[in-house]
């Protein structure tokens, strides 16, 4: 069979994926001069973009008339992600890690400054943590999205926390960017983030990366549950080691080297 060429692009096909890049690599809210900025067009050109592109669902407005990724991106990103071996592979430990500390175990992967869970395992306790699958919430206050910023290249870090709005959820939010370095300088020495309710009182959680063959975070496993049952003592003395045994037994799955995962 002969091998065709790679067509050129077209240009209306082009700038409406230039849109959608550009408010998924964001991860948050834009204006309509925001997304005209970037990619470099007239407001009048991205609002038709924008307006039929809504029409479809691919992006919705929120309550501020600012423009954000719709539920068929997620549709679609949901349909991608089950052609993929992430969610297979990690399968098996989420459950594993489940029957091990019978807390909820969560498989997250950073979606811009934010963290979204596309998989979880639930615990069989009556009070347990869960998180809806395609929800997202602020990777700086998560114990996943520390996991991923962390294993992040440098280039790839300092524009990320460049953008972090720092919000104090609770008492214990990391609230100021220098602590936040020096935090994440900690999770990759030890090879795991912690999180004693930094976005929600009362609950804690562990996260350790999935790293692939570059060495990059492609995927955070983590086990969350209230305080109560969630203490240091427990997670020092129980789940951390499992779930970063677990954590390291996918990465080498992925390519990754364990002679050289920390």
């Amino acid at each position: 069979m002969t091998r065709r060429n790679p067509a050129r692009p077209i240009q209306t096909l082009d700038r409406a994926l230039m849109m959608l890049n550009v408010l998924a690599q964001e991860g948050k809210p834009l204006t309509l001069s925001e997304i005209a900025a970037k990619v470099d067009l007239d407001r009048s050109t991205v609002y038709r973009f924008l307006s039929a592109m809504e029409l479809r669902k691919m992006v919705r407005q929120d309550e501020n008339n600012r423009y954000e990724l719709g539920l068929k991106m997620v549709e679609l990103g949901y349909s991608a992600l089950e052609k993929m071996d992430l969610r297979v592979v990690a399968k098996p430990a989420l459950r594993e890690l489940v029957a091990n500390c019978n807390e909820t175990a969560n498989l997250s992967v950073l979606v811009g400054t934010e963290v979204m869970y596309i998989d979880q395992a639930e615990s069989s306790n009556m009070i347990k943590m869960l998180a809806r699958i395609g929800s997202r919430v602020p990777a700086y206050a998560t114990g996943a999205g520390k996991a991923l910023l962390a294993f992040l290249p440098p280039a790839e870090l300092e524009p990320l926390v460049a953008r972090l709005h720092f919000r104090q959820y609770t008492s214990t939010t990391i609230t100021g960017p220098e602590l936040f370095r020096s935090s994440l300088s900690q999770i990759r020495l030890q090879g795991y983030a912690l999180d004693f309710g930094e976005l929600e009182e009362g609950v804690n959680c562990v996260a350790a990366p999935i790293l692939n063959r570059k060495r990059y975070p492609v995927a955070a496993l983590s086990i969350s549950g209230p305080n109560s049952r969630m203490t240091e003592k427990f997670i020092d003395g129980h789940v951390t080691g499992i779930l970063v045994a677990a954590a390291k037994e996918i990465s080498v799955k992925f390519g990754y080297k364990e002679s050289v995962i920390r």
